[in-house]
């Protein structure tokens, strides 16, 4: 495409993004989704935010990159639950850029890309939830990584880790945005809750960025994501660990047939103390077509009033290939309410297959209204 091109479908996206997010209305109660703040008036809601980044890579043939992403969340009770919808946009990753090259150090890249890899605005949630004081259950168009592996320290990519791997455990073969259902039953001390989903197997992303494949479960080559999860917690504690599998038909490493993906995992957050918090990760699958072998994850993450800093390590063993591994650093600064910057510092090795290792540095700026 040409640079002009890319400008304008760049600055077009970044205008659309700025009205909407001046669309919303601040709200007196606030929470976190998405990244984003909940804005809103009586029983409707919106919020909305905004994340940029600027990021530099040497082993990467286009060796700075600038993406940027917005999202918008709605809230309208109704009868005994909520409705909630959830678009996002993001800018189209350089064919030869940083994502290209290292395309798990930044899960906030390329999130909503149409069949050509060029990215747009979409809706990627639309689902009805009940909650009452002993569960909660929910059915739509679904994010599966909302209701599984979750961390109070390393689990969004717009103002905490950066790098995917430090975000969701990359051994469960997650499917993105897809039809699906989700049951919880809350957890209390010395109680574990229980979190289960069914969903469908290929999400938007996975089909192109189609919604009529992505809603027909019956498409050639479809199945099941089915997901179990017990966790629990404790005075200055939270664990999980879960097992899940797929039913669609992948085709063996070895060439010779297909079989189903299947794993389990764990997870634990412990706050050491005020503002402190330690996330570990690990997940295995023990199936015939993962590409991971095992996971292990470890961070560090602490926030005081306007600022927070983060260290973060990662290992994915792959079959046969290595390990990747990767290092991530970061700091946030709070320059006023609803606006954040901060560097962050990345090395990632690669397993040679799959292309070279480096460093990446970058700054992140967050807009919240």
């Amino acid at each position: 495409m040409p640079a002009a091109m890319k400008y304008l479908r760049l600055r077009w996206l970044l205008t659309v993004s700025i009205a909407l997010l001046h669309a919303a209305i601040q709200a007196d109660e606030r929470d976190r989704r998405h990244g984003a703040i909940f804005d809103g008036f009586r029983d409707f809601r919106i919020e909305g935010a905004a994340t940029l980044t600027a990021r530099h890579a040497p082993a990467a043939p286009e060796d700075d990159e600038f993406q940027a992403s917005i999202d918008l969340v709605m809230t309208l009770p109704m009868g005994p639950g909520t409705w909630t919808l959830y678009a996002e946009g993001s800018t189209t990753p350089r064919a030869h850029g940083i994502h290209a090259v290292f395309p798990s150090a930044n899960a906030d890249a390329g999130t909503a890309l149409d069949g050509h890899g060029h990215g747009r605005l979409q809706i990627s949630e639309l689902h009805y939830r009940v909650t009452t004081p002993s569960h909660q259950w929910l059915a739509g168009l679904i994010d599966v990584t909302g209701h599984l592996d979750l961390s109070e320290i390393a689990n969004d990519e717009t103002s905490q880790f950066l790098s995917a791997p430090l975000v969701n455990n990359p051994s469960i073969a997650f499917p993105d945005y897809t039809p699906g259902l989700a049951f919880h039953w809350h957890a209390r001390y010395g109680h574990p809750g229980l979190a289960l989903v069914v969903s469908g197997s290929h999400g938007i992303a996975d089909n192109g960025g189609h919604y009529r494949r992505t809603l027909d479960l019956t498409e050639p080559g479809e199945g099941l994501f089915l997901a179990g999860e017990l966790y629990g917690i404790g005075s200055n504690y939270l664990w999980r660990t879960g097992l899940w599998t797929r039913t669609d038909d992948q085709p063996t490493r070895d060439g010779k047939g297909m079989a189903h993906a299947r794993g389990l995992y764990g997870i634990l957050d412990v706050h050491r103390r005020k503002g402190m918090g330690i996330n570990v990760r690990i997940g295995g699958t023990f199936d015939a077509v993962s590409e991971i072998r095992r996971f292990a994850g470890l961070a560090l993450l602490e926030e005081q009033g306007g600022w927070a800093r983060g260290l973060g390590v990662a290992w994915s063993r792959f079959h046969d290939i290595g390990t990747e591994t990767l290092v991530e650093g970061f700091l946030r600064f709070r320059l006023r309410e609803g606006v954040e910057v901060g560097p962050h510092l990345q090395w990632i090795h690669q397993p040679d297959s799959h292309g070279p290792g480096g460093w990446a540095t970058g700054l992140r700026l967050r807009l919240l209204l």
